[in-house]
């Protein structure tokens, strides 16, 4: 069954109000070929009174596109490979998912009464070559400690091949004290991800990215000719780009990151690994903070988040140019500290100033 509309003028709202609900479910056995679509509708959340717009559970090949989707409660729609909720690997993935040509607005819960998590306007986890593109997603409508982020993972992630492309994200500039504080400055949030591709977007927030591995790919996360900016230097901290725990096969180049703290950052764990990374072609911009003492960033940096050191292997930095900004400029330009143990590092022909 498909469902079509006429645009912004065909709603679809709803008198549900119970938590962990979806307006519309579509939930099948994992595998099962849905071969259905989603598109120029209307769904309205009514200010929160609607937990969830719709959820995607087991189902390959549906498409949600041209729609928009408003002021849910909690997430706005949810992609998950698996049909019983479960936070593991599906065994058969959902493959031919597509989200595209959407609008979501407001619909991201960041509740610290409710255990301090972040939800996602769209929530993406067990997917085999899922396409994101062409949507514009905001999420800075709410009180600040309130808002959640436009991508997060669901299920614990679980992402083959997955492309997230020329889309427009946005998330509440941050004002914690520290990161962390009141919730995070993420944009995108997603774990365990193989064969991902990210390119053509304009972002304003960070990307957060958790257990990357090749798999069967050339690649984990390939990063590319994004625009990821604030619109003015802040005097809280904002990332760009971060990578936690192990780390291997990334690429990322030709992107633009501006009027923020910390470009590059990798946090990495107890016995973690940073393997074949290759960071080339960027322009950092303004990096560091409006003001205030303290941590005011780094372009690229390194870190052990635990007691037992990581490794760091085949690592390389080139042609990037880095311009710290004036005032509460970063210490450093490239900081790699901590590892247990680092090889095949080359670091050539970048421009570093301030």
């Amino acid at each position: 069954v498909s469902i079509e509309g006429e645009g912004i003028t065909s709603v679809i709202k709803s008198t549900l109000t119970s938590d962990w609900t979806a307006l519309l479910l579509l939930q099948s056995p994992e595998g099962t070929p849905g071969n259905q679509h989603i598109s120029f509708l209307k769904f309205d959340g009514q200010n929160g009174s609607t937990y969830w717009a719709i959820y995607v559970a087991g189902r390959s090949n549906v498409s949600i596109n041209n729609c928009t989707i408003t002021d849910f409660k909690d997430r706005g729609v949810l992609f998950g490979g698996r049909s019983d909720n479960e936070e593991a690997p599906p065994d058969i993935y959902a493959a031919g998912n597509t989200f595209h040509d959407n609008t979501l607005l407001n619909c991201a819960a960041y509740n610290t009464a409710n255990g301090v998590y972040g939800r996602g306007c769209l929530n993406i986890g067990g997917q085999e070559g899922m396409l994101i593109y062409n949507n514009t997603i905001v999420q800075d409508q709410r009180p600040f400690g309130f808002n959640g982020w436009p991508i997060k993972y669901y299920n614990h992630g679980y992402l083959k091949g997955c492309k997230i492309y020329n889309n427009k994200l946005t998330k509440m500039p941050n004002q914690g004290l520290f990161p962390g504080d009141r919730g995070w400055d993420f944009c995108i949030e997603l774990f365990n991800e193989s064969g991902l591709e990210i390119y053509g977007n304009t972002i304003q927030g960070s990307l957060d990215f958790n257990h990357q591995t090749k798999g069967d790919y050339p690649y984990s996360v390939w990063i590319h000719d994004n625009i990821i900016s604030q619109p003015v230097l802040n005097s809280s901290f904002e990332s760009g780009i971060i990578f936690e725990f192990e780390s291997e096969g990334l690429i990322v180049e030709n992107n633009k990151l501006n009027n923020i703290s910390g470009a590059i950052l990798f946090y990495t764990r107890d016995y973690s690994y940073v393997a074949d990374v290759t960071i080339r072609n960027n322009s950092f911009l303004n990096i560091g903070k409006k003001s205030g003492n303290g941590n005011n960033g780094t372009v690229i940096g390194l870190y052990s988040e635990s007691t037992n050191n990581y490794s760091v292997s085949n690592l390389a930095i080139y042609n990037n140019t880095m311009i710290a900004a004036n005032g509460n400029a970063p210490f450093y330009g490239i900081e790699i500290v901590g590892a247990a143990m680092a090889t095949g590092i080359k670091i050539q022909n970048n421009t570093i100033q301030g």
